[in-house]
C-alpha cells in the first residue's frame, strides 16, 4: 500500500527518534572532529565530548522536526504529480541530499548562532563537515534501511495502514 502523508510522517519522526538516536549517541564519540586550534576531541573522554553530543543531537533533533514538518509536506505535494502517488525507494534516499544541506545550515544559524551574529561569533563554535557528513549519511542510511526492510517486519499492520503506527 502506499504511505499516506500521516503514515510517512508518523515513520519519520519513529524510525529518526528511535534507531536514529540510538545511532547517533553509539556513532559520535568516533567522528572525527577537531576544534580550531586543532584539537581532536574524537576517541577522547573529556569535556569537550559533551558539546559534541550536544551538537550531534541538535542536528538529529532538526532532521527529525524540520524534515516531517517541511520536507514532508514538500515531498507529499510533489508526489502528487505521479502517477501512483508514491516514490521510488532510491528517490527516498536521495531526499537526504537537499535535507542534509538545510539541516546543515539550520544548525549552524539556529544552534551555533542563534542571534544572527555571523562576524562576531565565538570562534570556537563551529560545525565540523566532515563529521557532520558522515553522521548525516550514516543516520539516514541506516534508518532508511530500516524502514524499508526490518520495519515491514517488526510492525506487520504498517504496510495495510498506508505507514500509520497508530
Amino acid at each position: 500500500m502506499t504511505p499516506t502523508f500521516i503514515g510517512r510522517f508518523q515513520t519519520r519522526l519513529f524510525v529518526t527518534f528511535t534507531l536514529g538516536l540510538v545511532w547517533t549517541v553509539i556513532l559520535t564519540p568516533f567522528l572525527p572532529i577537531t576544534t580550531p586550534d586543532g584539537y581532536q576531541l574524537a576517541f577522547t573522554i573529556d569535556d569537550g565530548l559533551d558539546d559534541v553530543y550536544k551538537l550531534t543531537l541538535a542536528a538529529l533533533a532538526i532532521t527529525g522536526i524540520f524534515g516531517a514538518l517541511v520536507w514532508e509536506p514538500i515531498y507529499h505535494l510533489l508526489m502528487q504529480f505521479r502517477w501512483e502517488k508514491d516514490w521510488p525507494a532510491i528517490f527516498n534516499l536521495g531526499q537526504m541530499i537537499p535535507e542534509g544541506i538545510t539541516t546543515f545550515l539550520l544548525l549552524h544559524v539556529a544552534v551555533l548562532n542563534p542571534f544572527g551574529d555571523l562576524e562576531g561569533g565565538d570562534k570556537e563554535q563551529f560545525v565540523p563537515v566532515v563529521a557532520y557528513v558522515m553522521l548525516f549519511v550514516t543516520t539516514w542510511i541506516v534508518t532508511w534501511l530500516f524502514a524499508n526492510g526490518p520495519m515491514k517486519i517488526f510492525f506487520i499492520r504498517w504496510r495495510f495502514r498506508g505507514g500509520r503506527l497508530a
